[in-house]
């Protein structure tokens, strides 16, 4: 699958619950957190990354991208 059409599919999705592609990333905001996004290609590989993760507004960052942060990966030929 070529990144466009996973980004396409990614999107519909996304999309249903409130998060907006921005970039090179999807994003959403509420009064509490920030939801984010990120699809990211392997170095390596014909593989994918599908990075996501929270941002609390309450909580400094520090020099983190997100507060909690975890990743999804598939090999896609």
């Amino acid at each position: 699958m070529e990144k466009n059409k996973l980004a396409s599919s990614l999107n519909e999705i996304l999309v249903l619950i409130g998060v907006k592609k921005k970039g090179n990333y999807w994003g959403g905001s509420s009064d509490e957190i920030t939801k984010m996004v990120k699809l990211q290609k392997s170095q390596f590989s014909n593989s994918y990354y599908v990075n996501y993760g929270y941002i609390l507004k309450a909580v400094p960052l520090n020099g983190l991208t997100m507060h909690v942060f975890s990743g999804l990966t598939s090999v896609l030929s």
